[in-house]
Protein backbone atom coordinates (compact mmCIF):
# COMPACT_ATOMS: atom_id res chain seq x y z
CA UNK A 1 0.00 0.00 0.00
CA UNK A 2 0.93 3.30 -0.91
CA UNK A 3 2.71 5.95 1.81
CA UNK A 4 -0.03 8.40 0.47
CA UNK A 5 -2.60 6.12 0.96
CA UNK A 6 -1.61 5.50 3.92
CA UNK A 7 -1.07 9.25 5.15
CA UNK A 8 -4.91 9.88 3.47
CA UNK A 9 -6.11 6.85 5.78
CA UNK A 10 -4.53 7.70 9.09
CA UNK A 11 -6.26 11.64 8.29
CA UNK A 12 -9.56 10.68 7.64
CA UNK A 13 -9.64 8.08 10.03
CA UNK A 14 -7.12 7.38 12.75
CA UNK A 15 -3.96 5.90 13.28
CA UNK A 16 -5.09 3.08 14.26
CA UNK A 17 -6.81 2.05 11.29
CA UNK A 18 -3.84 3.22 8.87
CA UNK A 19 -1.81 1.27 11.15
CA UNK A 20 -4.19 -2.08 10.84
CA UNK A 21 -4.57 -1.97 6.74
CA UNK A 22 -0.76 -1.61 7.22
CA UNK A 23 0.05 -4.69 8.76
CA UNK A 24 -2.75 -6.45 6.71
CA UNK A 25 -0.80 -5.67 3.48
CA UNK A 26 2.88 -6.08 4.72
CA UNK A 27 1.46 -9.99 6.15
CA UNK A 28 0.03 -10.73 2.53
CA UNK A 29 3.04 -10.14 1.32
CA UNK A 30 5.17 -11.70 3.92
CA UNK A 31 3.03 -14.82 3.11
CA UNK A 32 3.35 -14.30 -1.37
CA UNK A 33 6.98 -14.27 -0.67
CA UNK A 34 6.79 -17.41 1.26
CA UNK A 35 4.67 -19.31 -1.04
CA UNK A 36 6.87 -18.00 -4.00
CA UNK A 37 10.25 -19.29 -1.50
CA UNK A 38 8.49 -22.70 -0.95
CA UNK A 39 7.43 -22.79 -4.70
CA UNK A 40 11.19 -22.50 -5.65
CA UNK A 41 12.62 -25.03 -3.47
CA UNK A 42 10.13 -27.64 -4.44
CA UNK A 43 10.97 -27.01 -8.05
CA UNK A 44 14.80 -27.08 -7.67
CA UNK A 45 14.12 -30.48 -5.51
CA UNK A 46 11.83 -31.87 -8.03
CA UNK A 47 13.70 -31.52 -11.53
CA UNK A 48 16.72 -33.45 -9.70
CA UNK A 49 13.83 -36.01 -9.01
CA UNK A 50 12.53 -36.04 -12.45
CA UNK A 51 16.50 -36.54 -14.22
CA UNK A 52 16.95 -39.64 -11.47
CA UNK A 53 13.56 -41.07 -11.98
CA UNK A 54 14.14 -40.85 -16.19
CA UNK A 55 17.60 -43.08 -15.52
CA UNK A 56 16.05 -45.16 -13.32
CA UNK A 57 13.03 -45.80 -16.40
CA UNK A 58 15.84 -46.22 -18.65
CA UNK A 59 17.50 -48.65 -16.52
CA UNK A 60 14.48 -50.58 -16.12
CA UNK A 61 13.81 -50.65 -20.14
CA UNK A 62 17.47 -52.34 -20.57
CA UNK A 63 17.46 -54.58 -17.48
CA UNK A 64 13.58 -55.83 -18.93
CA UNK A 65 15.04 -56.02 -22.68
CA UNK A 66 18.25 -58.22 -21.22
CA UNK A 67 15.72 -60.54 -19.22
CA UNK A 68 13.38 -61.53 -21.86
CA UNK A 69 16.76 -62.33 -24.09
CA UNK A 70 18.31 -64.10 -21.41
CA UNK A 71 15.10 -65.62 -20.88
CA UNK A 72 14.75 -66.93 -24.51
CA UNK A 73 18.64 -67.98 -24.49
CA UNK A 74 17.48 -70.29 -21.16
CA UNK A 75 14.09 -71.58 -22.83
CA UNK A 76 15.93 -72.74 -25.74
CA UNK A 77 18.71 -74.05 -23.85
CA UNK A 78 16.96 -76.21 -21.88
CA UNK A 79 15.36 -77.62 -25.31
CA UNK A 80 18.37 -77.82 -26.52
CA UNK A 81 19.50 -80.28 -23.72
CA UNK A 82 16.17 -82.19 -24.16
CA UNK A 83 16.74 -82.76 -27.08
CA UNK A 84 20.20 -84.25 -26.68
CA UNK A 85 19.10 -86.07 -23.85
CA UNK A 86 16.82 -88.11 -25.78
CA UNK A 87 18.96 -88.13 -28.66
CA UNK A 88 21.45 -89.75 -26.48
CA UNK A 89 18.60 -92.31 -25.21
CA UNK A 90 17.71 -93.04 -28.70
CA UNK A 91 21.38 -93.48 -29.64
CA UNK A 92 22.76 -95.78 -26.94
CA UNK A 93 19.92 -97.28 -25.21
CA UNK A 94 20.51 -99.05 -21.78
CA UNK A 95 23.77 -96.46 -21.25
CA UNK A 96 23.57 -94.35 -18.36
CA UNK A 97 23.15 -90.37 -19.38
CA UNK A 98 24.90 -87.78 -16.90
CA UNK A 99 22.96 -86.91 -14.50
CA UNK A 100 20.80 -84.09 -13.79
CA UNK A 101 21.35 -81.66 -11.84
CA UNK A 102 18.52 -81.03 -9.18
CA UNK A 103 18.29 -77.35 -10.06
CA UNK A 104 17.30 -78.45 -13.74
CA UNK A 105 15.20 -81.35 -13.19
CA UNK A 106 11.74 -79.85 -13.23
CA UNK A 107 12.61 -78.09 -16.23
CA UNK A 108 14.39 -80.77 -18.36
CA UNK A 109 11.07 -83.23 -17.24
CA UNK A 110 12.05 -86.19 -19.01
Amino acid sequence: MSTLVQLVLAMLTGGAFSTIVHAVMNRRRSNAEAAQIIAEAAASLVGPLNERLGQHEQRIQVLEAENAHKTTLLDEAIGFIRDLLAWAGRLLPGERTPDIPDTLRDELQL
